[in-house]
């Protein structure tokens, strides 16, 4: 039976940030063996994810697009906290992102 494309799962926009940096960031820096830096993005699609996806996203010169990070924010808004809405901010403004959480 298929769904009706809006009664269809939708992937996580956190995930989909995930997958991006995993594509287009430093191979070599992050994304290697299991537990090495970047290896585990986009399994969990919380805050601390979308966190450590932006931070492997900055610390690997990958240029996120600032559609995709809003729109994963978005995902999340509710669950921020005021600490982790500042770590969040603050790998933002160190990648050069005008995005805020």
């Amino acid at each position: 039976m298929v769904l009706p494309i809006s009664e269809a799962p939708q992937e996580s926009q956190v995930a989909l940030l995930a997958e991006y940096v995993q594509k287009h960031g430093d191979q070599d820096f992050l994304f290697g063996e299991k537990g090495q830096w970047g290896n585990d993005v986009g399994e969990d699609c919380d805050v601390w994810d979308l966190i450590y996806t932006v931070h492997s996203g900055v610390i690997s010169s990958c240029a996120m697009p600032e559609d995709l990070i809003g729109a994963a924010i978005d995902e999340v808004r509710d669950w921020f906290d005021e600490r982790t809405r500042q770590i969040l901010n603050q790998y933002l403004e160190e990648g050069g992102y005008s995005l805020r959480a």
